[in-house]
């Protein structure tokens, strides 16, 4: 699902190709609130698919040992991969597409699949 009972589609996340049909029209990142239908209870845009964004924090595999306060799980030194969430564009399997998911990456790695989100 994507946002509470809604299932994923094409309608709600900029995506590629879904496991069920394809999303032809989705071949690259799109402007944002180019899905209005896929916007969260508070107005949030592309939370879910056309890009993922980048979070502060350090990846780890589980949340063992992870902050319980809301601050960013930074180590000291810092490890070489970031967290990033959402799934993007390029996404094929449609697990990706969930704020709560996320994967491990190099900032300094190319890729045209990710970006951040400016916040207040």
């Amino acid at each position: 699902m994507f946002g509470g009972n809604t299932w994923v589609d094409c309608d709600h996340a900029v995506t590629s190709v879904l496991s069920v049909s394809p999303c032809s029209n989705n071949s690259s990142t799109q402007p944002v609130g180019s899905k209005p239908l896929g916007a969260s209870p508070y107005g949030a845009m592309d939370m879910s698919g056309n890009a993922w964004e980048w979070v502060e924090d350090d990846y780890h595999d589980a949340y063992t040992s992870a902050p319980i306060d809301g601050t960013a799980w930074i180590d000291t030194p810092r490890g070489s991969q970031r967290v990033l969430r959402g799934g993007s564009w390029f996404d094929f399997d449609t697990k990706n597409l969930r704020v709560y998911r996320r994967i491990g990456d190099n900032p300094t790695n190319p890729n045209n699949e990710a970006g951040f989100r400016c916040a207040q």
